[in-house]
């Protein structure tokens, strides 16, 4: 079982679900904020079979923790929309074939990081 968040009328709440994805041997995901959320996911999706998984964080110390644990874990910084190891993320990134963001608004919370760095539409592959 994982958290995932249900957006209602009167705010976001926390709902446990079970992850279920068929996985193929091609799965990857690439998760814009591996934190309590998106670490999760990751997590049941590894047990469940052949998902590669990769995604952000923003210290480098965590970065190295989740890449023990068979995560590529890239540094992100949101308030500046850059990325610490811009080749090797975006390389990860453009092999996806799911995207995630778990990345929470920034300023008025008026601002999506991943959004505005890539872009209205799509994410550019």
């Amino acid at each position: 079982m994982v958290w995932k968040a249900v957006h209602q009328p009167h705010g976001t709440h926390l709902a446990r679900c079970r992850v279920a994805c068929a996985a193929n041997s091609g799965s990857r995901l690439f998760v814009f904020g591996l934190g309590y959320t998106g670490t999760g996911l990751v997590r049941q999706l590894q047990m469940q079979g052949d998902w590669h998984c990769a995604g952000t964080c923003r210290t480098q110390e965590k970065a190295d923790a989740l890449t023990d644990g068979g995560v590529r874990a890239h540094c992100y910084d949101p308030d500046n929309l850059r990325f610490l190891d811009s080749s090797a993320a975006l390389r990860d990134l453009r092999a996806a074939t799911h995207i995630l963001t778990t990345i929470a608004p920034v300023g008025d919370f008026d601002r999506d990081p991943v959004r505005s760095r890539f872009g209205g539409d799509a994410i550019p592959f």
